[in-house]
């Protein structure tokens, strides 16, 4: 063989080779062992690896995790192979790498499923190219989640199951896309807030719960969305549920809280919880009514009535009769008429049915109106002028953060 040929040959090899190198290391995940010695006594075990990915802002992932185990032998149990996969929302990389939220860890503690997630680097920017940004399939990082549920089952001796999958806001939308498109792998999903969803096709029996706060900007997408698959014969239920304080005396429009994490917790349990809180929820669309009442909080002291322009101030008209409810106070909401005197009748109507016939009655106006003559003065409370204090100092409790 001339020499020529020996240096074809042998620079095809480097050649060949370095290509293999640079294809390992560009798309080859390597999963680490994970140390486990069963430990009587213990009721979970949770820790974290860290992946080298090279995704779009993500070189690294870390993986938390939480088994259930059997506390006579230190081992998995049984049911540890019903995995609970959460999807994270854009922004909460930082906070998964201290651990798994308590809510998901009780997935382990309480119902004996295995609970895992990571994080996720994300931005603004990516959010529509569905080959960067992690809640598309397209992205890869669903086939990474379902990588990561094998190496953990394979590791502590779990049967691979269909994943149940829970997310909030952009982790919603992970979570509808991941059960539309991989329906044979997902067991259940169920979350709150998205807005970025795919298409439904084929069939499925995937049970699925889209959970929006009222006043989500996800919302009429979200509603749209779940007709659509109502129509297709997919089995979703969209639920509204008022919203919770935060840290800055505010309602917040789109982030879960507690009654989000009980409805998402019983809806994948198919527990009786779900219904029972079903039932004690407000109306959602009691703001397309002419009149309507809140059922009364235990131990009332009083009966509000709130006076609002239909469609005008329908989430400040919300959000002052949930508030209400919250401060033990009974509340119900009329609608304005053309003319003060049919805004008279509609609350002496509501009077003349009063559910609450043993509490004092207050009304408030959400805006400046001609004072119907019921003999009931009116108060006007405005969105942006302490009506928080107002509706405190109703109730007779101190006011407690900003409006």
């Amino acid at each position: 063989m001339s020499c020529r040929k020996i240096f074809g040959l042998l620079a095809a090899v480097l050649v060949a080779s370095a290509l293999s190198g640079y294809l390992v290391w560009r798309y080859v995940v390597l999963f680490p062992p994970l140390s486990f010695q069963p430990a009587p006594g213990s009721g979970i075990v949770e820790g974290s690896f860290e992946l080298t990915i090279r995704k779009p802002l993500n070189p690294k992932t870390l993986v938390r995790y939480a088994i259930p185990l059997n506390p006579e032998n230190g081992r998995p149990l049984p049911s540890a192979s019903t995995m609970v996969f959460y999807a994270p929302y854009n922004g909460e990389a930082a906070r998964l790498r201290q651990g798994l939220v308590s809510w998901h860890r009780d997935f382990a503690l309480q119902q004996g499923y295995s609970a895992f997630s990571l994080s996720i680097e994300a931005n603004t920017v990516i959010t529509a190219d569905p080959a960067r940004y992690y809640i598309y399939p397209e992205s890869g990082w669903a086939a990474l989640v379902f990588r990561i549920q094998k190496h953990i089952a394979a590791e502590f001796g779990l049967e691979l199951r269909p994943l149940i999958v829970i997310g909030e806001s952009s982790g919603g939308s992970m979570a509808q896309q991941m059960a539309v498109t991989f329906p044979e792998r997902i067991r259940v999903a169920a979350w709150n807030g998205g807005s970025r969803y795919a298409p439904f096709s084929g069939s499925s029996d995937i049970r699925m719960l889209a959970l929006n706060i009222w006043g989500c900007p996800g919302l009429e997408r979200t509603a749209d969305m779940v007709e659509e698959g109502i129509e297709k014969g997919f089995n979703i239920r969209h639920v509204v549920t008022p919203p919770a304080w935060n840290e800055t005396g505010r309602f917040d429009q789109h982030s879960t809280w507690e009654l989000s994490h009980r409805l998402i917790a019983a809806f994948v349990l198919q527990s009786p919880e779900f219904e029972r809180l079903m039932s004690s929820l407000p109306p959602v669309d009691f703001t397309e009514k002419m009149m309507v009442s809140f059922p009364a909080p235990k131990d009332a002291s009083k009966h509000v009535i709130f006076l609002g322009n239909q469609g005008k101030n329908d989430l400040f008209l919300k959000n002052l009769m949930w508030d209400a409810f919250h401060r033990q106070v009974a509340a119900s909401a009329v609608r304005c008429a053309d003319t003060p005197e049919e805004t008279a009748a509609r609350i002496q109507l509501l009077l003349a049915s009063n559910p609450f016939p043993e509490l004092p009655i207050v009304v408030f106006a959400t805006e400046a109106i001609a004072e119907p003559a019921t003999g009931i003065s009116v108060q006007v409370i405005h969105e942006a002028d302490g009506w928080q204090a107002a509706l405190h100092a109703l109730a007779g409790k101190p006011h407690s953060g900003a409006n």
